[in-house]
């Protein structure tokens, strides 16, 4: 009996609980194959096991599965869901070869969606996110995305290695966003120098997402970090923490306005120097004289 023939009209699958091993090509070109269940006691699925089941459409591998053969499920083409249960890392590029309609991949307890990203090839995707290889080659907006949401997903300690490698653009990209909730996460993982993340704002301009991010500063540095804004004539950082009306004071803006003239940040001066004015923080003749000989 051929292949094909024996596999006429069969449409669902059902493996016996206590089934360990899916063997090679059990199930290969059963085109009308719809849907299959996998027991927990598989820990094997062989070499080309579904390869050519045409009319699969979602798969779930067991948390026990621990070997994935080559080709396993290659040439399903109307296959449009893959979810594995488990913490399975070794999809190769031959185990899932030619599911061109793949639109969704869970791994690792995370579900992304072709719908989310515009040209990306998801079975890159899926190779990345379950093998945990952040090196693949695809659009660059998706592939961080994807690295971010998988790192606040499970903390995962690979995304965490290559954001802090690459933290500048990855930082980056979420600003561009203007992704407030994702940066404060960043913030609040305390895995970050912040630091180093209020610096990048000051240095390549972010004055609304930098004074949203204040809060998050340790004590006694919002200080530190509105003089290095000054330092490096960052007048729209300064004008944004001026409009937020609660990091500089009637009782310490002259101490802002002297910084500023000893970095001859001149044009911060004049804003500080203004602003007083208009909230007319000035004090009384007798406090200035109080101040002045400590009475």
């Amino acid at each position: 009996m051929s292949e094909r023939s024996r596999h006429k009209g069969f449409k669902s699958a059902i493996i016996l609980d206590g089934v360990s091993e899916i063997e090679s090509f059990a199930f290969h070109n059963c085109e009308t194959l719809t849907s299959v269940t996998i027991p927990e006691s598989v820990t094997s699925i062989r070499d080309y096991a579904f390869s050519g089941c045409s009319g699969l459409t979602s798969i779930v591998i067991p948390a026990n599965v621990n070997h994935i053969g080559l080709f396993a499920f290659s040439d399903c083409t109307n296959l449009t869901d893959v979810t594995f249960q488990g913490d399975f890392s070794s999809v190769s590029d031959s185990m899932f070869q030619n599911c061109t309609n793949l639109k969704r991949v869970t791994c690792h307890g995370m579900t992304i969606s072709s719908a989310d990203y515009e040209k990306v090839n998801m079975l890159t995707v899926l190779k990345m996110t379950a093998n945990r290889n952040y090196n693949v080659t695809m659009p660059v907006s998706a592939k961080f995305d994807i690295i971010w949401r998988t790192y606040f997903a499970d903390a995962d300690d690979t995304a965490y290695l290559f954001i802090q490698k690459n933290l500048p653009k990855m930082f980056k990209f979420l600003a561009d966003k203007n992704d407030t909730e994702a940066i404060h996460k960043v913030f609040d993982s305390g895995k970050f120098n912040e630091a180093r993340l209020f610096r990048f704002l000051i240095d390549k301009n972010y004055p609304d997402i930098f004074v949203k991010m204040l809060p998050h500063a340790e004590k006694g540095k919002i200080e530190i970090l509105i003089q290095y804004a000054t330092q490096k004539g960052a007048s729209t950082i300064i004008r944004s923490v001026l409009d937020s009306g609660e990091y500089i004071t009637k009782e310490n803006i002259d101490d802002f306005i002297l910084y500023a003239i000893d970095k001859k940040s001149y044009e911060i001066q004049v804003m500080l120097t203004n602003h007083k004015a208009q909230k007319e923080w000035y004090e009384d003749q007798e406090t200035i004289i109080r101040k002045k000989f400590s009475l």
